[in-house]
């Protein structure tokens, strides 16, 4: 089968997409990837194909429709899955008419008439959160018989917990992007969030992995660290390996897979995202937090929690014993639920009705 993407920097689509393929090829099947690139190590059989870069122009889709042609072609494709937004129109015209096309969806589209009538959603759609399943019924006016809501699926035996450390000095670490929304949500935490913590607790150290810093960035994090009269920010060049970063960290802030992920390394979470700010993940909150995959859609309200965000970092950074008890329920829960495993069994379920119903 097919994976089109088109990314062209990490996300938590193409990890999504890397993760699921993982664990489907351990079940037999064969994958193989279509990207203008893949930024995470990638072990299977890759086309390069700019469909982010020439997407903009009718011209561009339609060579991007025909080189996918060819491949689907030569590869003799069977089923396709597509992971964003520019990937879907070019798939669903490249295929051949009785070739299933699942869609995965990571966030909200803007709701406009293109989104609901153009055949960009395929035969089957997979919402990762619930309420995405719900976005999709209610404003892009999917068939519900059509949508599964099946979660991010994360590699338990590649993210696990560590011994626990001993160690004054505290680590928060927020992972993210300075792209987009995410890095609004990086400059909020640097502007209102985390000098309030960092003045509070002077053993409080905040690193960030996360990519493509501009200089007014460099310089938000140079005079926090100023007036902090301490490097208590630091900036990591890389987002590669991570395990060993979340396995460091005593509260790990992110949203969609890094929450997850951090969960499964057995740490406590602060949830924040491109939408709203959850807050602390625990067995009381989880539900509601996984409803909008940690923050990244659904409710707006980013901006307007910022003396609760802050009172619940330091609360779970003052008291360690609510951290490990919070830390042992969220590798559990992600066992229980979210292993990659489990997850692509439900997919393939998908794949398998889609081509018998072909």
């Amino acid at each position: 089968m097919l994976f089109v993407l088109s990314q062209i920097e990490l996300t938590g689509a193409e990890t999504y997409a890397l993760t699921l393929a993982r664990a489907l090829k351990a079940q037999g099947h064969e994958i193989i990837f279509v990207s203008e690139k893949i930024n995470a190590p990638c072990d299977f059989k890759f086309y390069p194909l700019p469909l982010h870069t020439d997407n903009q122009t009718t011209l561009g889709r339609i060579k991007n429709i025909i080189a996918l042609k060819k491949i689907i072609k030569e590869e003799n494709i069977e089923l396709l899955h597509s992971h964003s937004r520019a990937a879907n129109l070019v798939s669903f015209f490249a295929k051949p008419k009785d070739t299933p096309m699942l869609v995965s969806i990571h966030g909200r589209w803007r709701n406009h008439f293109a989104a609901r009538a153009l055949p960009c959603l395929g035969n089957k759609t997979i919402a990762i959160c619930p309420y995405l399943e719900r976005y999709l019924v209610g404003e892009l006016k999917r068939k519900p018989q059509t949508i599964s809501m099946i979660p991010n699926g994360i590699e338990t035996q590649t993210f696990f917990p560590a011994a626990l450390r001993e160690n004054k000095q505290l680590m928060v670490l927020f992972v993210g992007r300075f792209s987009g929304q995410k890095g609004n949500v990086i400059r909020y935490l640097l502007r209102e969030v985390y000098p309030k913590i960092g003045k509070e607790m002077d053993q409080v150290i905040f690193k960030i992995a996360a990519l493509l810093p501009d200089p007014g960035d460099l310089e938000l994090i140079r005079n926090l660290n100023q007036s902090l009269n301490r490097e208590a920010v630091q900036l990591l060049k890389t987002q590669q390996n991570l395990l060993p970063l979340y396995q460091e960290a005593d509260l790990v802030i992110g949203s969609g897979r890094v929450a997850l992920e951090a969960m499964s390394c057995g740490k406590a979470v602060i949830a924040i995202g491109e939408s709203s700010s959850p807050g602390i993940l625990s067995k009381e909150t989880f539900e509601l937090a996984f409803d909008s995959n940690f923050g990244d859609c659904g409710e707006w309200n980013l901006f307007l929690k910022e003396n609760r965000l802050t009172q619940e970092i330091l609360e779970i950074l003052k008291n360690k014993d609510l951290r490990n008890l919070i830390g042992e329920w969220s590798r559990s829960k992600i066992l229980e639920v979210f292993d990659s495993k489990k997850i692509a069994l439900k997919v393939e379920k998908i794949y398998q009705k889609s081509i018998k119903e072909k």
